[in-house]
């Protein structure tokens, strides 16, 4: 019992993303921290510290657990040794602020800036969102869940080209956005930090590119998701990010799921994440996965020469 008792007080006087901080960079997402994982190799964020920042989640590798299983990972030693380094403050640490917990008021205020940019773009058919999706290989009627605007990035500077993708929740009522910045002709996106950008509430929403169906195609990105439903003519709906994915809501029309996954081992491991997460609402689940290529868009627009 002492033992649990020390664990705790240990965990207590050493704030996990102060730690976590001290290895690689922070970034606030909402009531949690993003970072790029520190156990693989990975180029954009995929490790998540929830729960108040007790608790942390690699969604590429499937790594997890408390600050002791962090520095036990780090430094490859047992639970116990991690446990003494931290007690004997021998972990270098950063002071990181806590993420106050957003208001009701905030979050329905975010929902609304979503609702309203939706609602003032246009349809994406002869805009330059159609030619970025035509330079991407894609040319399968839009789908009306995809709309055009002019947005700036940021709270300044000049505005950009923007597809705008609603994303709906369980109840199929907006629930935010995602906004991919485009490229000043279409060909590409914007150069600008991330140019894909959520909105909202999104967590268990997801982009409708179809009507629900019993069998039904789901995946991270956009693209990969519009190529999966002209490739194999299917119901497809898009997670907005591999953190969502097992987090996707469906109606009880949906028995059956085909979880797209990227080839590397990110996406295998966010698939079977995915996976577990459907199986045990009963829901049938089998993964894809794109051949000679990280994913299906860059396998279809390597077929095509592009």
């Amino acid at each position: 019992m002492n033992m649990l008792v020390n664990v705790a007080a240990v965990a207590a006087a050493n704030p996990l993303p102060d730690i976590i901080g001290a290895v690689t960079k922070l970034e606030a997402a909402g009531d949690e921290w993003k970072c790029c994982c520190p156990f693989h190799n990975d180029r954009s964020p995929s490790l998540s510290i929830y729960s108040g920042g007790k608790r942390w989640y690699c969604f590429g590798c499937g790594k997890g657990g408390d600050v002791i299983d962090f520095v036990r990972e780090l430094h490859q030693i047992e639970f116990r040794e991690a446990a003494a380094m931290l007690a004997a403050g021998d972990m270098p640490a950063v002071a990181i602020a806590p993420i106050t917990d957003v208001p009701e008021r905030t979050k329905e205020e975010r929902i609304e800036e979503a609702r309203v940019i939706w609602r003032a773009a246009s349809p994406a058919s002869g805009t330059l969102a159609e030619a970025y999706l035509r330079f991407r290989g894609l040319d399968l009627a839009i789908p009306e869940t995809i709309r055009f605007t002019w947005l700036t990035y940021g709270n300044h500077g000049p505005k950009h080209p923007c597809l705008i993708a609603v994303i709906t929740g369980p109840d199929n009522r907006l629930c935010g956005i995602q906004r991919t910045y485009l490229a000043a002709d279409g060909r590409g996106k914007a150069n600008v930090r991330k140019p894909k950008l959520s909105l909202g509430r999104i967590s268990g929403g997801a982009i409708r590119l179809a009507p629900a169906a019993c069998d039904l195609i789901v995946c991270e990105g956009l693209e990969d998701g519009l190529t999966l439903q002209q490739e194999m003519g299917r119901a497809v709906w898009v997670a907005a990010g591999a953190g969502n994915m097992p987090k996707m809501r469906f109606p009880s029309l949906v028995s059956r799921v085909t979880v797209g996954g990227d080839a590397d081992e990110a996406g295998r491991t966010g698939a079977d994440a995915a996976i577990d997460a459907y199986r045990t609402r009963g829901i049938s689940s089998r993964a894809i996965f794109p051949v000679g290529a990280k994913d299906f868009n860059a396998e279809l627009m390597g077929r095509l020469g592009k």
